[in-house]
């Protein structure tokens, strides 16, 4: 028989007027229904439940509508993984600690990656590397190389009058 998932779209409207912890591993979508900006903690389901039913799994997204642009010009909300995964981080950080995020384009795609790891991206953001760090010193002067070989001799000069 075949195996089906309990993950379908299903969204929650969010008023920010409190902090929301999702606690069913469905939700797949939150939409900020608030016209004014309150900071307000989102608590990511659980992924490490003896009970596997239970958990968020990887390779799922959770999508954060901001269709009034609240989360921009620096508003962010504090996304924290759920009290029970000890060892869960959230864009590298450690292990516990929330995140603060905004958006430009008015979402955010939370995915958990498996192995303890939720990332947040605003997708319309293109990611980009870190500043290059300093140029190093110039390193020391190597060796110097092995004489080469004698040249072959050279013809000889014009022959003078006695």
């Amino acid at each position: 028989m075949a195996n089906f998932s309990n993950i379908s779209l299903t969204n929650v409207d969010w008023d920010l007027t409190s902090n929301l912890s999702i606690s069913e591993p469905y939700i797949t979508s939150v939409t900020i229904t608030a016209t004014t900006f309150q900071s307000s903690v989102l608590t990511l389901p659980i992924v490490s439940s003896a009970t596997v039913a239970n958990n968020f799994t990887h390779g799922h997204t959770i999508v954060i509508r901001d269709p009034n642009g609240l989360l921009t010009g620096g508003n962010q909300i504090d996304i924290e993984v759920n009290a029970a995964d000890t060892n869960v981080q959230i864009n590298g950080a450690g292990t516990g600690t929330a995140i603060g995020a905004g958006t430009t384009s008015g979402i955010l795609n939370i995915e958990y990656s498996g192995y303890n790891f939720f990332t947040v991206v605003d997708p319309a953001i293109t990611p980009t590397g870190g500043s290059q760090g300093p140029i190093g010193p110039t390193g020391a002067q190597g060796a110097t190389g092995n004489q080469g070989p004698i040249g072959p001799q050279g013809a000889q000069g014009p022959i003078k009058a006695q």
